[in-house]
């Protein structure tokens, strides 16, 4: 779980050097020399171990079992300079390492896998390229945190399970045809009754309950209208019903957003929620979108340049103060509760060539800073070493003596809750001072800007929650998804000293999410974190990793394609191919 492995010895020999057949260890970082793939006399492999050392810190690796009988190890470690600076929140930089062992016995026993046990071992119904091992490493350091070693998440054991759970996602697929079929049939309907005049006429009405209050005085106020007009809702809803139209109409298009947002799921329990948060996202940008036509109406209404560009000034700061309420959403991926969730099945046609075209593996992450930690700069002897035990030591009684305290009655800190600002509430008062006056916007554009700002502002509700809503039930509603039988497996799996068996998807993915509770338990055990916050920390990182996860186009492949392959991580099988692009 820590710092160095049994078999991980920083001697300089072991490194690996150009010509040297691959052999050798190499350190995964970014942008990565891809002279050590192409030095590998193979480079495909279909089984992989997760395995736990018996001795000292327990640590944990990956190995994979390459198709000519070599091993590659795979494995995380904190930077051994700065041991304690793994204790904090920002971590130390990690070190990630390969190492290639050849087939031969003499070779393979030094990768000294006697001396851990196999906590699981997978075998894959697809052959993977070695290169898909390192586009996920890549994601592990292009991720802002994921990138870091610390003791409580991002260690050994937290990439382990990050390289088994995405190359199991990787070699299997949703198969949608079933789950969306009926969906994609229902939005034919009922796009086609968006044109009719009749279509949403509960918000022909600026006063409607069901359409936020807010939202409306805010297209009012953009719009530079008042709200008895009546051509102003009109207007508005005729940009609404269009956009939805449009947005929401089954077309190719619209089935390979479809396909793409699917991809982009890491677990197999939100695949029912997909519509759901597929339909939230178009109604957001749809609300921004009927926003910035409000703001370019009131703009029209000016006469003046410098008028225009204060208004407009002053209706990008209410838009933006408006979008912050999409990252605080309640309505995320929950996972479903149907135990008949779609069947799955694996890929085919994988492409696992990659020429030599492909010099390097570009990165795109922000570059990774050796910062010393506020605690210690350098622990290399015995008084440095001493120095920050007894910070930890003065800590620990600090806090003893407020628990202390506090059962005497003596309070130190207020442990209550912090008041938060709503921002509906200020918005709305901001907004009922009376009519916007160009020529005194600068006060009202500060109070925007401050509220945005304000880590104390919170939104009780998305402003678009409402009409989502609606349109939601309208393109979706009561609609029975058509689900499958019985799950079939899709590769096999051996845990712990059990007999191997076949398994799918969500069974391993359960499997996982054990690993990660047991894993967050461990840290609350030794007073490092909350289980409960460490764990969905672990889930949610995971997931933005898959969502990092993309392929280098190789330009030494030539591909015959009616449009330019994505260069995302979605998934091995075109869109024609899964049935959600039919001719």
């Amino acid at each position: 779980m820590f710092y160095l492995s049994s078999a991980s010895t920083l001697n300089p020999s072991l490194a690996w050097s150009m010509g040297n057949g691959g052999k050798g260890r190499v350190k995964i970082q970014f942008p990565f020399d891809m002279n050590w793939y192409h030095e590998q006399p193979c480079t495909t492999f279909k089984t992989l171990q997760h395995r736990k050392e018996l001795r000292g810190f327990r640590h944990e690796f990956i190995v994979l079992q390459m198709t000519n009988g070599s091993i590659c190890r795979i494995e995380r470690m904190g930077d051994p300079d700065k041991r304690f600076n793994a204790l904090g929140a920002k971590g130390s930089l990690a070190h990630d390492f390969a190492q290639m062992f050849p087939s031969r016995p003499d070779q393979v026993k030094t990768a000294r896998l006697e001396d851990s046990d196999i906590v699981a071992e997978i075998t894959l119904p697809v052959e993977i390229d070695l290169k898909h091992v390192l586009y996920i490493c890549r994601a592990l350091h292009e991720g802002e945190k994921t990138r870091s070693y610390t003791l409580q998440v991002y260690n050994c054991y937290f990439v382990s399970l990050t390289l088994q759970c995405c190359l199991v996602r990787r070699s299997t697929r949703w198969d949608y045809s079933e789950l969306f079929n009926g969906w994609l049939y229902h939005l034919e309907k009922t796009t086609s009754q968006l044109q009719s005049p009749n279509m949403l006429s509960f918000v022909h009405n600026w006063n409607d309950t069901r359409f936020n209050p807010i939202l409306l005085r805010v297209f009012s106020s953009l719009s530079m209208s008042d709200l008895e007009d009546s051509d102003v809702p009109q207007t508005i809803m005729k940009i609404i019903q269009d956009q939805l139209r449009h947005r929401f109409h089954p077309d190719a298009a619209f089935r390979q957003r479809l396909q793409d947002t699917s991809d982009n799921e890491l677990w197999h329990s939100n695949i029912l929620a997909i519509p759901h948060s597929f339909i939230e996202k178009d109604i957001e940008q749809i609300v921004l979108n009927a926003l910035r036509c409000a703001l370019d109406t009131g703009c029209s209404k000016l006469e003046d340049a410098t008028q225009v560009a204060r208004w407009r000034e002053w209706g990008d700061a209410l838009i933006e103060l408006i979008s912050s309420a999409s990252v605080c959403s309640k309505s995320k991926l929950i996972p479903s509760t149907s135990t008949r969730l779609p069947r799955t099945r694996s890929f085919s046609g994988i492409n696992n060539n990659l020429t030599t075209a492909i010099k390097e593996l570009d990165y795109r992450g922000t570059k990774a800073q050796s910062e010393d930690s506020e605690l210690v700069q350098d622990l290399k002897n015995i008084h440095q070493w001493g120095s920050v035990c007894l910070v930890y030591f003065l800590q620990f009684c600090l806090w003893l003596s407020v628990m202390i305290l506090s059962h005497w009655g003596i309070r130190l800190f207020n442990w209550g809750a912090v008041p938060c600002i709503v921002i509906e509430d200020e918005l709305d008062a901001l907004i009922n001072k009376g009519p916007v006056d160009v020529t005194t916007l600068d006060s009202r554009i500060k109070d925007l800007r401050t509220l945005r700002k304000s880590k104390l502002a919170i939104w009780l509700n998305p402003p678009w929650a409402d009409l989502h809503r609606t349109v939601e039930q309208y393109l979706v509603g009561d609609l029975q998804w058509i689900k499958s039988g019985p799950q079939e497996p899709t590769f096999d799996i051996k845990i712990q000293g059990r007999e191997k068996q076949p398994c799918s998807i969500q069974v391993f993915q359960s499997h996982i999410l054990d690993r990660l509770e047991a894993q967050a338990e461990l840290v609350e055990s030794v007073w490092l974190g909350s289980a409960a916050k460490i764990k969905l920390e672990l889930k949610d990182r995971l997931s933005e990793v898959w969502a990092l996860i993309r392929e280098d186009l190789d330009p030494g492949e030539v591909e015959i394609q009616s449009r330019p392959p994505p260069t995302r991580y979605r998934g091995l099988i075109s869109a024609v191919e899964s049935g959600l692009v039919g001719p």
